[in-house]
């Protein structure tokens, strides 16, 4: 029998390192892979889901983006959870918006559980971003824990250096960000597709009061 050709159509890539992984993030992606596979793929698609084997971010962030397949990248962090559909949903905006770099919303783990997006203030510094009204806005940074982007501009960065080595000063995260904008690259957050932070309970935006 010939050959079946399978298309990948991009890259699950999970941050890794550890020995074991939390039973809330194991069933998240268990569930969002069958989510995939009913609503996202077609006959002779697949989606390529890797694993880092280190845990220091930088690096891990640069090899999942090395080995990437297909033609966009979701990076997801071992310490969340998040809904079944959040891949498709992330997806489903990047193409009807034509956005190369689209974040998910989550929120610190410690008091006061402030938003992991940023904007660049006066001062060359990422500020939180603490409030807004609309389901899709502009950033300037973000965490790397739930991140969606386009092969292409990891390309182009690696042309240059790796996409999240990082810049004196800065976190790998957002020592990427900084690179998006010296390109005049642009990156958005769905503020409805949110993801919880893993502690002793879920941190959602209901801890987060906006103040």
């Amino acid at each position: 029998m010939p050959m079946t050709y399978m298309k990948t159509l991009g890259t699950v890539g999970i941050m890794g390192g550890v020995h074991s992984l939390p039973t809330p993030f194991v069933k998240s992606l268990v569930d969002m892979i069958q989510f995939n596979n009913e609503y996202l793929l077609g006959q002779n698609e697949q989606i390529y889901y890797d694993f880092a084997d280190m845990s220091y971010h930088s690096m891990a962030r640069n090899s999942l983006a090395k080995r990437m397949r297909g033609e966009w990248i979701l990076m997801l962090d071992t310490d969340q959870t998040f809904e079944p559909d959040t891949l498709v949903r992330l997806k489903w905006l990047a193409d009807s918006q034509e956005i190369d770099v689209l974040t998910g919303l989550y929120f610190q783990k410690g008091h006061p559980f402030l938003p992991v997006i940023f904007k660049l203030n006066e001062n060359n510094r990422f500020e939180h971003i603490r409030s807004w009204d609309k389901e899709l806005i502009p950033i300037d940074s973000a965490g790397g824990g739930c991140l969606f982007i386009r092969n292409h501009i990891l390309k182009r960065l690696f042309y240059q250096c790796l996409p999240f080595g990082e810049i004196e000063g800065f976190s790998e995260d957002h020592s990427f960000f900084k690179r998006l904008l010296e390109l005049g690259i642009k990156s958005f957050c769905a503020t409805d597709v949110q993801v919880n932070h893993l502690t002793w309970q879920n941190i959602t935006e209901e801890n987060y009061n906006g103040d």
